[in-house]
């Protein structure tokens, strides 16, 4: 009786695991600053999530005004002049096939970044925890009640 338990905890343990350190990020977990930045991709999507239409235009241009100036920044980094570089980035964001990649890009980048936070950190140390007390537990168990009779009598 006891290895299975020891099993099934064992089990539940590797698929928590597993799930840990998944490379994907869940939709849930995204904060709320990838949410913007999301949102600021396509206007529609603010009229199918019922937002206000003002507040994501407004999101919207914060969005492209801060990767306006980054990407100024960056240009002038590598040496061109810094209306060179407002001219290329104008013409950059007003393509829209190449900005919205390059902004879903960044929207994404962004989301694993912030998935990088304490959270994670405690999730890990959660898992760890539960592990130790899985493993020294039962063996504890066992130690205070040799002959199986216990408080926990299925143990």
């Amino acid at each position: 009786m006891m290895k299975k338990i020891c099993g099934i905890i064992t089990l539940l343990l590797w698929i928590a695991s597993v799930n840990a350190f998944s490379p994907t990020p869940s939709l849930t977990r995204l904060s709320i600053s990838s949410r913007r930045w999301a949102a600021s991709l396509n206007e529609e999507d603010s009229a199918s999530t019922g937002e206000d239409p003002a507040t994501t235009a407004t999101t919207a241009f914060e969005v492209n005004q801060e990767v306006r100036e980054e990407l100024i920044a960056k240009y002038m980094e590598m040496g061109k002049s810094r209306e060179l570089a407002e001219n290329e980035i104008d013409e950059f964001l007003q393509d829209p096939e190449q900005s919205r990649k390059y902004l879903e890009m960044r929207a994404y980048a962004q989301s694993q970044a912030d998935l990088l936070g304490p959270e994670l950190y405690l999730q890990f140390f959660g898992y760890f925890m539960l592990g130790v007390i899985g493993t020294v537990g039962p063996k504890y168990y066992h130690a205070l009640y040799p002959d199986g009779g216990g408080p926990i009598p299925f143990l």
